[in-house]
């Protein structure tokens, strides 16, 4: 199952990879972007590419859950 994981330092909110992602894994939540449906990616890596900050980046560890995204966004 993969995890998305967004780079809050580097997002600017462009939207992009909520237009590209072909399955909606992406929406905005607090003000922020959070890989909401992590289940559904079928790692084509369009948001990798399409992110002009390269904030993005797809691996194959376990998804983070919406509250430890946002928790991390803080931070940043």
């Amino acid at each position: 199952m993969p995890r998305v994981v967004i780079d809050y330092s580097k997002c600017n909110l462009s939207k992009q990879c909520m237009d590209v992602c072909p399955v909606g894994v992406f929406d905005i939540q607090d003000g922020k972007m959070v890989a909401l449906r992590q289940d559904d990616c079928t790692l084509c890596q369009a948001c990798v590419q399409s992110c002009p900050q390269s904030a993005i980046k797809v691996t194959d560890e376990p998804p983070m859950p919406v509250e430890e995204q946002l928790k991390t966004a803080k931070k940043s």
